[in-house]
C-alpha cells in the first residue's frame, strides 16, 4: 500500500509482504522524501499560465522567477507535493536538481552529502545499468507510473 498525502514529506510504502520487523516487531515499512521527480508528463509545466515551469534538454524541470506569477496551479496538480510556495519572494519553488552544479558537471548537494551515500544521480540510462547489474528493485507508485517519473526509489531485497 503507498500512502500519499501532500501536506506530508514523505510517501509511505507498506510492503505487501508485510514482513515483520526483526529489531521493532512491527510490520516494514518505508519512508520516501516527496521531492520533484521532474516527470516526463509533468502536469505542473502544463498547468502554468505563464509558462514559467519548464523543461531543460537534461530532462530537469525548473521554475523560472522571472515569469511565475504566483497563481500556486503547479502547486495544486503536483501529483507528488513537491512544489511549495516560497512566501518571502512570492512565486512556487521546488528543488531544481543543483542544476548549477550539474551545469558544472558536479552532482546534486542532496547526492554529493548523504551520509549513507543511499542518492544516486546520472542519466536513465546510466541508472537503469546500475540498478540492473546490482539486482536492486526499484519502488513504483502505480497511481503515478502515467507521469513517467525520472527520479526513483530503490530498496534491494524486498518487494513492494
Amino acid at each position: 500500500m503507498t500512502v500519499l498525502d501532500p501536506s506530508s514529506s514523505v510517501v509511505t510504502f507498506e510492503p505487501e509482504n508485510k514482513e515483520i520487523d526483526k529489531r521493532w516487531g512491527v510490520p516494514q515499512k518505508l519512508f520516501v522524501p516527496q521531492n520533484c521527480y521532474h516527470c516526463g508528463r509533468a502536469p505542473c509545466i502544463e498547468s502554468c499560465p505563464k509558462g514559467a515551469i519548464e523543461r531543460r534538454a537534461d530532462g530537469i524541470v525548473h521554475i523560472v522567477a522571472d515569469k511565475c506569477i504566483g497563481c500556486k496551479q503547479c502547486i495544486l496538480v503536483c501529483p507528488y507535493g513537491a512544489i511549495q510556495f516560497n512566501d518571502k519572494i512570492g512565486i512556487a519553488d521546488k528543488c531544481n536538481m543543483c542544476a548549477h552544479l550539474v551545469d558544472r558537471g558536479q552532482v546534486p548537494v542532496c547526492v554529493s552529502k548523504c551520509p549513507y551515500k543511499a542518492r544516486k544521480f546520472g542519466t536513465l540510462d546510466e541508472l537503469s545499468t546500475y540498478i540492473e547489474k546490482e539486482k536492486i528493485k526499484v519502488l513504483v507508485i502505480p497511481e503515478l507510473e502515467w507521469f513517467q517519473p525520472a527520479a526513483f526509489y530503490c530498496k534491494g531485497g524486498h518487494k513492494f
